[in-house]
């Protein structure tokens, strides 16, 4: 039995291939960064405690492929989704046909409900490789921030290699999805 300070949620991560999904759900979970790239296939779900002075959470986290040939299958995963992490490559042009994926799979999630997004930009180690720039960043932030029905939004820069921004991020996350489960009742 769950205390008062004491939450379950699901949450996904989404974002195209080799953006860093999985590097981000392993750093959370406490697990080595690996340099070796390994495509998802479908989804890795993983169970991860957190806990701060507030709150003690399990994150029930769903890391989808993000290979444009799930996307199908990729809508029956995000039933019951609390929260929703949408991560970008800084490394990487952001491509607009595929943001605009995202953001139609992410509608599908926010429709009728507050869900908490973060938009992520990984691989801010990389400085030199670096291309996104707060431009960049801006106008999806615009589109998000148009189409999310009045849920919570920020943006994080991270690296899952070093850690930097991912705490910070997923504990944004949880203290947003206790607001919603706590003042909302058409909450998952």
């Amino acid at each position: 039995m769950l205390d008062e300070n004491s939450f379950a949620f699901k949450i996904v991560l989404l974002g195209d291939q080799g953006v860093g999904k999985t590097s981000l759900r392993r750093m959370i979970s406490g697990e080595s960064f690996n340099e070796k790239y390994l495509k998802t296939l479908g989804v890795e779900i993983k169970t991860v405690k957190l806990k701060s002075d507030s709150y003690d959470a399990e994150l029930v986290i769903w890391d989808l492929a993000g290979d444009a040939e799930f996307r199908e299958i990729r809508k029956s995963y995000t039933t019951g989704v609390a929260g929703c992490v949408l991560v970008l490559d800084v490394t990487r042009e952001i491509d607009i046909e595929n943001t605009l994926w995202w953001l139609e799979d992410i509608l599908k999630i926010v429709i009728n409900r507050k869900v908490p997004i973060a938009l992520v930009g990984n691989k801010i180690d990389l400085i030199e490789k670096r291309i996104v720039n707060e431009a960049n960043l801006d106008g999806v932030r615009a589109l998000l921030d148009e189409i999310l029905n009045n849920s919570p939004l920020s943006y994080f820069e991270t690296s899952a290699k070093t850690g930097d921004g991912v705490d910070s991020m997923f504990d944004w996350l949880v203290q947003e999805m206790i607001t919603s489960a706590t003042s909302d009742e058409s909450f998952p």
